[in-house]
């Protein structure tokens, strides 16, 4: 099982505890900020390339940043 995980930075809702969430066909897992570590964005790369993860990454964070009309910056793993 290969993940794409990428850091993230956003004052848009994140969720406190580790959360799943369906965008489209996929299903990214959120992690929350911890002393530890920085929030993050996760999806499992099961019938995609990384580049096409990171792509489905980046359109979730964009609408959320959208939503939320707050930005999601993505720091790229």
């Amino acid at each position: 099982m290969s993940w794409l995980n990428c850091g993230v930075t956003t004052q848009a809702i994140w969720p406190e505890k580790q959360k799943e969430v369906k965008y489209g066909n996929h299903t990214f897992i959120l992690m929350p900020l911890t002393k530890e570590h920085s929030a993050s964005v996760h999806i499992e790369l099961k019938g995609i390339s990384d580049v096409e993860g990171l792509t489905l990454i980046n359109r979730f964070l964009s609408a959320l940043g959208w939503k939320c009309d707050e930005p999601a910056i993505n720091h790229y793993g």
